[in-house]
């Protein structure tokens, strides 16, 4: 809000909103969601740092917030 943008609070909903764009045009402070196949988006994450091959956000899990390079995980990355 401070920024003039009014997001959705949850990830599924927030998911509808602005434009998809690929993940080599993907920049710090843009959106990553996360889903399983057939089912809604379930979470989301904010980059902080793009390049080839690294893709480092932060994000809350049940571990806290985080920063990490989801293109490194097993667990993020074929959720994207």
């Amino acid at each position: 809000q401070h920024a003039g943008i009014d997001i959705e609070r949850v990830s599924r909903d927030q998911a509808k909103q602005g434009k998809e764009i690929s993940l080599s045009r993907a920049r710090p402070g843009d959106l990553v969601f996360y889903k399983r196949p057939g089912k809604p988006v379930f979470h989301v994450s904010v980059i902080v740092e793009a390049g080839i091959n690294k893709l480092v956000v932060i994000h809350a899990t049940n571990s806290g917030v985080i920063r990490e390079n989801v293109l490194e995980s097993r667990y993020w990355e074929p959720k994207i």
